[in-house]
């Protein structure tokens, strides 16, 4: 069965399914159940919330373009799901899906930051260039002209030498292990 079989097939099963959305008090009364060590009740609240995770992904415009396939997000943002139910305990408030939400979208962005990139760069370093580019844009705006490196540093509360460094993460290109070898073999050669 081709990919897009798999995906098509996947969503028709779950809309085909007649499951509605659970009310406030049926959520806080799984959440007290799961507290217990009901299994039935978190699979319940998962089976309930796992639209949430095909709709936050169509939310995603990165996702749509990125090398990971469809099918393999909607596996993440399902354990992200199924890792929010079993955290999640209703004390603020709040609606699981606005809890789920925030782990789904972390979930598939880190994902997605992990295979963005010929090499990998740390999750904290990725998110560090995220900021960057974020607070650049946002100061680009407010100064009408693109900020400088010190200017950027006091914005992010670090140094100027780290936003050297987050720029060079960004602007440097791989380099091949093979190409070094080959020209130090042909230094070695020519002497």
């Amino acid at each position: 069965m081709a990919t897009t079989d798999l995906l098509s097939h996947y969503l028709q099963g779950m809309l085909a399914k007649p499951i509605r959305t659970l009310t406030k008090d049926e959520e806080y009364e799984l959440a007290s159940q799961i507290a217990k060590g009901d299994k039935k009740a978190l699979e319940t609240l998962i089976t309930h919330n796992l639209r949430l995770v095909v709709f936050m992904l169509r939310k995603m415009t990165a996702w749509t373009y990125s090398a990971v396939p469809a099918e393999d997000l909607i596996q993440i943002g399902n354990e992200a799901l199924i890792l929010a139910a079993a955290k999640w305990t209703p004390t603020k408030n709040a609606r699981f899906s606005s809890y789920a939400s925030n782990y789904i979208l972390r979930h598939v962005t880190r994902q997605l930051d992990n295979t963005e990139r010929l090499i990998r760069l740390p999750i904290n370093v990725v998110e560090a260039i995220k900021r960057m580019n974020y607070l650049s844009r946002k100061l680009t705006q407010s100064l009408g002209r693109e900020p400088t490196p010190k200017e950027l540093a006091a914005v992010m509360v670090t140094t100027t030498r780290r936003i050297s460094q987050l720029k060079g993460y960004v602007t440097r290109e791989p380099v091949s292990l093979d190409a070094i070898l080959n020209d130090k073999q042909e230094e070695f050669n020519e002497e």
